[in-house]
C-alpha cells in the first residue's frame, strides 16, 4: 500500500499563513492554497485533504457557512476555522455543533499552528486508511476514516456570559468550576480567597465545561488532564485565559485564571509601603547593580512589587528586559518575553539574554540552581537584577539563596535586597461590627494581659463590599544587605544569627505586622490565622 503525507487545504484570501507554514512545517504536511470557498470545493473535485483551515472572512460566505457546507459534503475532512480574537464566539457555537473540529485565534503563530494541524491531522488518524480499489482504473485508491465530530448539546449562551461577566465585576482572577453529585460548584477567588457563587444544573454543567474547553481548543481531550491557554473578549476588552482541566469521577474539573489586561506598572508610593520602606526601597535602587529579591507565594502582589521597582528606573537610559510567562505590566520602554508563546523555559532564555547585556533585568522567578548560576556573575558585573522567588518570609529565601550558591563571598556581593510580602483583606469600614476580645486568643498572640483590647472586629457584609471585606493591605519584611550582614553571610554565620541581630535593630516580621492590622480592626481573625 502507498504512504499517504498530511495534505493541508489552507482557504484565505492572503498567503501570510501559507507562507509563514511553509517555513516551519519540516515536511510534515502537503500544503495547498485556494483564495476562497468556490475555488476550494472546485480543488475538491479532483483532490482530498486531511485538515481544511479556513480564514473566517471568505469572499463569497463566511468561514463557518463554508465549514457547514464542507461538512455536508466532505465529512471527512476535519475543519479548523482562523477567527479574530472578537469573533470567537459564534466559532465556540460551530465546534458545539460539529461544524468545526476546533478553532485559532488571529495572529496565529506558525509553530504553534503546525503543532495543532498535526494533532488535527493525527485525530483523522490516517493509520486506519483502508486501501479500496479503484473500480474505473483498477488501481489503489488511498482513503482514510476520520473519528466522526458528535455535536454537543451547548449551554444557554447567557449562563457562559453571567459567569464570566460575574467574574470581571467582582474583580476575581480565578473561577472554579468542580462537579459533584448534585451538580457542579461554581467558585470564585478574589483577592486571597474562594468565594461560593452557586451549584449549577449538571444537565447545564457538562455542556458548560464543553463550551470552555472549547474556546482552548480542547474540545475533544474528555477524562484526561489538560493545560491550555488562550484569548477571549469579555465585557472590558481581551483577556488572556489559563485554563486546566483534572478528570474527576463526576466528570472534568475546570480552573479558569483571568489574567489582568496589561496595564502600566503600579507606582512605588501606591503599593502600601510605609514611609520608611519606600526610603529603603529607593536607597537600594540607587547602587544600580547587584540582585534585589521579592518573594511570597502566589497572589501576595509581588509581580506588581517587581515591575514598580523596574519602572522607579528612568528606562530611557537603560536597557531594561523583562522575563515571565506572562506580561501583566507594559512597559513604555524596554523588552518583554512573554515565555509562554515562546515556548521555552527561563534559563534556556537567558541564554539568548544575557549576551546582549542588558543594564536592567526583571525575572519573574529565580527558581531553580542554573537560573542562579548565570544570575550571579551577571549581576557581579554592574547590572541590576529584579528576580522573584515563592517563599513565605525572608529568611526561608535568604535560606534557599545560600543553599544555592556556589560561594558565600558571591552571594554577599551580589544580593542587596530581600523583601517579602503577603496581602491580607481589609475588613470593610462601613459594615465591620465590634465583637468582645476572645480570651484563647491571648496565647497565641502572645499578648500580656495589659496589652488585650476590650473588642476585636469581624466581617459582616454589605452593598459597598464583598463578604466584609474590600480591598487588600499588604504586608512586607524587608532585610537590606548592610555592611555588617554582608560580613555574616562571607563568615557563613547561621540564618538564625542573622535574624537574631536584625530583631536586636528593630526589625519586625509579617506575623507581627499582622498582629498589629488585627488589634487596629483593620483585618480579621480569619486572615491573621495564617501568621500565627
Amino acid at each position: 500500500m502507498a504512504s499517504v503525507s498530511y495534505a493541508v487545504l489552507i482557504v484565505d484570501r492572503n498567503e501570510e499563513v501559507f507562507t509563514a507554514l511553509d517555513t516551519v512545517s519540516h515536511k510534515r504536511f502537503t500544503l495547498h492554497r485556494v483564495a476562497g470557498a468556490q475555488e476550494a470545493l472546485e480543488w475538491m473535485r479532483t483532490a482530498t485533504a486531511h485538515v481544511v483551515l479556513v480564514d473566517h472572512l471568505l469572499p463569497e460566505m463566511s468561514g463557518i457557512e463554508f465549514c457547514s457546507t464542507l461538512r455536508q459534503e466532505h465529512p471527512e475532512m476535519l475543519r479548523i476555522l482562523m477567527v479574530e480574537a472578537e469573533g470567537t464566539e459564534p466559532a465556540v457555537d460551530a465546534v458545539g455543533l460539529g461544524h468545526l473540529f476546533r478553532y485559532v485565534v488571529k495572529p496565529c503563530d506558525p509553530v504553534e499552528l503546525e503543532n495543532i494541524l498535526f494533532e488535527a491531522c493525527l485525530f483523522a488518524d490516517p493509520t486506519e486508511r483502508e486501501a479500496t480499489a479503484s473500480a474505473s482504473g483498477g488501481g489503489e485508491e488511498e482513503t482514510y476514516r476520520a473519528r466522526s465530530v458528535e455535536p454537543v448539546p451547548l449551554p444557554d449562551f447567557s449562563l457562559f456570559r453571567e459567569i464570566f461577566s460575574a467574574a470581571v465585576e467582582r474583580d476575581a482572577h480565578e473561577i472554579h468550576l468542580e462537579p459533584h453529585r448534585e451538580g457542579m460548584r461554581l467558585r470564585y477567588r478574589i483577592g486571597t480567597r474562594l468565594y461560593e457563587a452557586r451549584t449549577i444544573d449538571p444537565a447545564q454543567g457538562t455542556p458548560l465545561a464543553f463550551r470552555i474547553k472549547s474556546l482552548a481548543g480542547l474540545q475533544h481531550q474528555e477524562g484526561k488532564f489538560a493545560y491550555q491557554t488562550f484569548s477571549l473578549a469579555l465585557d472590558n476588552g481581551v483577556r488572556k485565559i489559563e485554563l486546566t482541566v483534572i478528570p474527576s469521577i463526576w466528570g472534568d474539573s475546570l480552573l479558569i485564571k483571568l489574567h489582568p489586561k496589561r496595564l502600566e506598572p503600579i507606582a512605588l508610593g501606591q503599593l502600601g509601603f510605609t514611609q520608611a520602606e519606600e526610603e529603603t526601597l529607593q536607597r537600594i535602587l540607587e547602587h544600580r547593580s547587584g540582585l534585589a529579591v521579592v518573594t511570597g507565594p502566589a497572589r501576595s502582589g509581588k509581580t506588581s512589587t517587581l515591575y514598580a521597582l523596574l519602572n522607579d528606573f528612568d528606562l530611557s537610559r537603560y536597557k531594561a528586559v523583562t522575563i515571565g510567562h506572562h506580561v501583566p505590566y507594559e512597559l513604555s520602554l524596554g523588552t518583554q518575553l512573554d515565555l509562554s508563546k515562546l515556548k521555552i523555559e527561563i534559563a534556556e532564555a537567558l541564554g539568548f539574554i544575557l549576551p546582549q547585556s542588558p543594564d536592567l533585568l526583571l525575572i519573574e522567578s529565580i527558581h531553580g540552581k542554573e537560573i542562579l548560576r548565570r544570575i550571579f556573575p551577571f549581576a557581579l558585573g554592574g547590572r541590576f537584577v529584579l528576580a522573584g522567588l515563592p517563599f513565605a518570609g525572608a529568611f526561608t529565601a535568604l535560606d534557599y539563596l545560600r543553599e544555592m550558591s556556589t560561594s558565600a563571598t558571591m552571594l554577599s556581593d551580589t544580593l542587596k535586597l530581600i523583601v517579602a510580602q503577603r496581602l491580607v483583606r481589609r475588613l470593610c469600614p462601613a459594615c465591620k461590627e465590634p465583637v468582645p476580645f476572645p480570651p484563647v486568643l491571648a496565647n497565641r498572640l502572645r499578648l500580656s494581659e495589659r496589652a488585650l483590647p476590650q473588642q476585636i472586629f469581624e466581617p459582616r457584609g454589605c452593598s459597598e463590599c464583598e463578604g466584609g471585606y474590600r480591598g487588600l493591605i499588604l504586608l512586607s519584611e524587608i532585610v537590606e544587605i548592610s555592611e555588617n550582614i554582608r560580613s555574616m553571610l562571607t563568615m557563613n554565620r547561621p540564618t538564625q544569627d542573622i535574624q537574631m541581630y536584625l530583631r536586636g535593630h528593630g526589625f519586625r516580621g509579617i506575623p507581627e505586622i499582622a498582629t498589629e492590622f488585627f488589634m487596629a480592626g483593620e483585618t480579621g481573625l480569619e486572615d491573621l490565622y495564617f501568621f500565627i
